[in-house]
């Protein structure tokens, strides 16, 4: 389930249990991913990851968003690490079907 909130600018959604919120502006773009932690500062996948998030929030995107995090991999360690973490979230998606 998703919850959703908003504000003047965007609509956050976020799944149970996650600390990261999507923040949607309206636009008709599809593939900007724009994702916020406080509902403050808002970053751009393609422009801020990972270089402009602090290394907690890192943590979070990548346990949140592997799929994501692993079209920006810097090392095959680092894809491992993601690929596992994602076929983890397809079991768990498959089981509650």
């Amino acid at each position: 389930m998703k919850y959703v909130k908003y504000d003047d600018e965007y609509e956050f959604y976020r799944n149970d249990g996650d600390k990261m919120w999507d923040a949607y502006d309206g636009s008709p773009y599809r593939g900007i991913l724009k994702f916020t932690f406080d509902k403050k500062k808002i970053y751009n996948f393609w422009e801020d990851y990972p270089q402009n998030l602090t290394k907690e929030e890192k943590e979070i995107f990548d346990k949140e968003n592997p799929h994501w995090a692993a079209l920006k991999c810097e090392t095959e360690e680092e894809y491992l690490i993601l690929k596992k973490r994602i076929e983890e979230m397809s079991e768990k998606y498959d089981e509650e079907e």
